[in-house]
């Protein structure tokens, strides 16, 4: 259909949504290292 694969961002929001998640192997590393990223990011905000 000539659209972008979007698994990629669902299981960053995934991760996301449910931090416990990356500690499941069954999520590839580079979706798990960006929402650990987004999530030490906004969690440093105050």
């Amino acid at each position: 259909m000539g659209q972008p694969p979007i698994t990629f961002f669902r299981q960053v929001m995934a991760l996301l949504l449910c931090p416990d998640l990356l500690d499941d192997p069954s999520f590839p590393q580079d979706a798990k290292r960006r929402a650990k990223r987004i999530l030490d990011d906004t969690l440093d905000i105050q």
